[in-house]
């Protein structure tokens, strides 16, 4: 099994280290020197306390416990961007459980699917769901470990238990045992770009190390102000940066409930945080409606960037928009995260790069027999750290997919390191395209479109082509009152100084593109519509 295994050597390399604690993130975030009455979480529902947040926390833990609930039994979640996912996040922690939110967005059978993969006890509905007996009953039929399914509306029919209701009283009688910090319990679910998503497993430890290295590189304090932009609903990058990094500081966290770049705004002019979590998709959104709409951004210090290159032209125009400085995060939701930058970095290395590698941390890059490539050369990046040490949850065929070796996590990005030991994301093994027996990289054509003034937003895939085997396809959203056609974009290209058999053999214009539940561009449904449209213009 390559993935690692939290042996007790294991446990002891790293506590020794100070890369991991004694203590879990409940325990943690109990112990902070704050005033417990402080705001911890924000939403339009709600203002939660911390003193509010460990109490409901804990008294959700003991009713989970009263229902039978053990350690390693899962409570999943369909919930929007809301307070009560890290209520339930940290009342697993409490009960040794494993808490899985999921997105509003899921289908019914991306749902099912996840309930039955993960053999989940427990189940909440989001409070917008009208036919919740319906549900509940397809949930129990498919789901034979699902005993209790519940509902963020009181009112609910066909569930057996009112989350509300749950969180009530203080719980301390019934809590009797303690989470282990190196036990699973969270788990991020992927955006399914290319098939049904996947249950990534982490624990504790695997957390507080990388938001600890994050507090550092952003300079994250309790003064702070947090502003949740991306969907915090699959506890990938909406949550863990902009909701649990500020939970484990003593800052607080605003969260968007339903993001739009005009809600974001409008947050960002009332609620004054000081930094801001988001997709590339978002920040370029915000951009082109900060401009048609000025509003007051001065709050901001630090825009951190995650789950998808910005880009160096659109990351200086975020500065310039905001007046902030841009933070990177790189990582994977099923891998972890092996490189930050530091806010302070300079100029170049701020904006082109996703930082040097994290204390703790191997990073190598591999050709496709998984030898390191020459210094200076292009690989696929590879790291094992203490950001991850469990795969997912009941799927052992993808962890000998993603993991090899001796606990090595394979992202399928191609990097290269510079001189100063700062690592450049260059493009995608998977999404490499061959057109006419050349590898063709679509983040690097992606990377000189933007900097075209009438493109907005780009995304480059390969299309199915009898003779060259692939060709180029640049889809693109333009920014307002520009046009573009695809003879303009290829002579912009070149004058970049990509050669010929790089520069797109077709130009496809969108309003937006399709997304996933994290907001990031699905490329699998991006190259779909392509086919669609080309069956439409030769019916």
């Amino acid at each position: 099994m390559p993935v690692p295994i939290v042996t007790p050597e294991l446990v002891r390399k790293y506590t020794e280290a100070g890369a991991w604690q004694d203590s879990n993130l409940s325990e943690t975030i109990a112990q902070l020197p704050v005033d417990p009455d402080k705001l911890a979480l924000v939403d339009k529902h709600e203002s939660v306390s911390y003193r509010q947040l460990t109490a409901r926390s804990r008294a959700l833990a003991a009713w989970l416990i009263s229902h039978g609930g053990v350690p390693g039994d899962v409570l999943g979640m369909q919930a929007s961007s809301r307070a009560v996912l890290a209520v339930a996040h940290l009342a697993c922690v409490v009960a040794d459980m494993i808490f899985m939110p999921i997105s509003d967005h899921f289908t019914p059978e991306e749902r099912g699917h996840l309930v039955t993969t993960s053999k989940a006890r427990f189940f909440v509905l989001p409070d917008t769901v009208a036919e919740a007996s319906e549900i509940a009953a397809e949930l129990r039929a498919s789901a034979p470990s699902l005993a209790f399914v519940g509902s963020l509306h009181e009112d609910a029919t066909g569930t057996n238990f009112d989350f509300a209701a749950a969180c009530a009283g203080d719980g301390e009688p019934g809590v009797t045992q303690r989470g282990d910090p190196n036990r699973p319990h969270l788990a991020m679910v992927s955006s399914g770009t290319t098939q049904l998503p996947k249950v990534s497993l982490w624990s504790d430890n695997n957390l507080w190390f990388f938001l600890e290295q994050f507090r550092l590189h952003i300079g994250l304090t309790a003064d702070d102000i947090a502003l949740q932009i991306a969907p915090a609903n699959t506890g990938s990058t909406g949550y863990v940066f902009p909701v649990l990094a500020p939970l484990l500081s003593g800052a607080t966290s605003v969260l968007t409930e339903r993001w739009s770049a005009t809600d974001a705004l409008d947050l960002i002019e009332s609620a004054r945080p000081t930094i801001a979590s988001g997709v590339p998709t978002q920040i370029i959104k915000m951009m082109s409606e900060l401009e048609l709409s000025p509003r007051d951004c001065s709050s901001l210090r630090a825009f951190n960037n995650a789950g998808a290159a910005l880009g160096v032209e659109n990351a200086r125009k975020l500065e310039a928009a905001f007046g902030c400085r841009v933070q990177t995060s790189y990582g994977a939701s099923d891998g972890g995260v092996p490189t930050l930058t530091f806010v302070d970095d300079d100029d170049a290395h701020r904006l082109g790069s996703v930082g040097r590698v994290l204390p703790h941390s191997e990073c190598r890059l591999v050709d496709e027999q998984m030898h390191d490539v020459q210094a200076g050369e292009a690989g696929e990046v590879i790291w094992r750290n203490p950001t991850k040490s469990f795969g997912y949850l009941n799927n052992p065929e993808q962890d000998e997919q993603m993991w090899w070796g001796d606990g090595w996590y394979r992202s399928g990005d191609l990097g290269i390191f510079d001189a100063d030991g700062y690592l450049h994301i260059v493009g995608r093994r998977r999404d490499m395209i061959i057109r006419g027996g050349l590898n063709v990289s679509p983040r690097e054509i992606e990377d000189h479109a933007r900097k075209h003034p009438a493109v907005a937003d780009v995304a480059v895939v390969g299309y199915a082509d009898p003779v060259y085997g692939e060709r180029i396809a640049a889809c693109v959203v333009l920014n307002p009152g520009r046009e573009l056609t695809l003879a303009e974009l290829d002579r912009f290209l070149r004058d970049e100084g990509l050669g010929s058999h790089k520069v797109p053999d077709r130009l496809e214009l969108f309003d937006d593109f399709p997304r996933n539940s994290g907001a990031k561009i699905s490329k699998l449904d991006l190259r779909d519509e392509l086919i669609a449209r080309s069956e439409r213009a030769t019916a």
